[in-house]
């Protein structure tokens, strides 16, 4: 995948922006003034930083762990809360998933992507999580297991919210 795939896919988000405060390098993609993305394009470093959950970002740490890295940019308090990906041979899906969970770290917002049985993918967007969670609990047994969550014929592949 390109920058170019990535600078598309970043500002296809609704109300996200282009912005270069720290000079030609990285190029940032803000939501509401506040940095979700920074990629690096250049060849030879082709990488971007996302925001993250501490607990995601340790997650994809020890799934990638030649290919994610901490921020490297960041204050040693803010290393948590992203990580870096080179971007050289790194699955373009799980790329877009990290984007979108970066995304859904400044809205607010819950993302789930849903895989039937036939693979399709659904994904759902619900703005208040905790009467969405009271829902699920009510219609089906939910089950969580150690990094996902299976609800009768759906497993939930990514979940990302913040409160």
């Amino acid at each position: 995948m390109t920058a170019e795939d990535i600078k598309a896919y970043c500002l296809s988000k609704h109300k996200a922006c282009e912005a270069y405060p720290f000079g030609k390098v990285p190029v940032c993609y803000k939501l509401n003034d506040k940095i979700f993305a920074q990629l690096y394009p250049d060849e030879g470093n082709y990488k971007i930083t996302l925001k993250c959950t501490a607990d995601a970002a340790q997650f994809y740490r020890m799934v990638y762990p030649d290919k994610i890295v901490e921020g490297y940019h960041c204050s040693k308090v803010q290393k948590p809360y992203w990580n870096t990906i080179y971007l050289d041979d790194f699955p373009e899906k799980e790329l877009y998933n990290m984007i979108d969970f970066a995304y859904s770290m400044l809205t607010g917002d819950v993302i789930l992507r849903f895989c039937n049985l036939s693979d399709e993918e659904t994904t759902v967007t619900v703005s208040q999580p905790e009467i969405f969670t009271y829902d699920l609990l009510e219609k089906d047994r939910l089950q969580k297991e150690e990094n996902e969550i299976v609800l009768g014929k759906h497993e939930i592949r990514t979940i990302g919210w913040r409160g």
